[in-house]
């Protein structure tokens, strides 16, 4: 009785299992969406740093109708989506990408540095946080650190 069990208790963690790698496979970004997203980010801060109202007041609804696109892209195509706020380890890229873009936006909206420059920085940011975003996420799905990825 015993043994049958513990053979039933196995059997369900390796269906965990099982259930957490194929999360983790199904989130797999499209080689698309963070050039696009790098792009919207770019262009946002452009505008912003235009100090033009009403370039901003274009450009906003314009950046969050993309971003909103994205987010449904990317839930149509893997059927899941995490927060990047709630992602475990993978929060962090988050959370360093959003500090690095903070730093970008005021620098250029301070003039200090060119807002190509910039841009171009955040593109490249965006770019490379969101993929270590994706890796780390990836990671913890398998190894069952992130609890529900709905």
């Amino acid at each position: 009785m015993e043994n049958q069990a513990h053979d039933q208790a196995r059997a369900a963690f390796a269906a965990i299992d099982a259930g957490r790698a194929a999360a983790a496979e199904r989130l797999v970004t499209p080689l698309w969406y963070h050039p696009i997203l790098g792009i919207l980010t770019a262009g946002y801060l452009a505008a912003v740093t235009s100090r033009s109202i009403i370039v901003t007041l274009v450009a906003l609804p314009i950046f969050l109708a993309g971003v909103f696109a994205l987010v449904s892209a990317y839930k149509k195509i893997t059927g899941l989506w995490i927060s990047g706020f709630n992602a475990g380890r993978a929060s962090w890229w988050a959370a360093a990408m959003g500090a690095i873009l903070m730093v970008l936006f005021s620098l250029a909206y301070a003039q200090v540095w060119s807002v190509w420059a910039a841009a171009t920085t955040a593109f490249i940011a965006v770019n490379v946080f969101g993929l270590l975003f994706d890796r780390t996420l990836r990671a913890s799905l398998r190894a069952g650190t992130i609890a529900d990825p709905r």
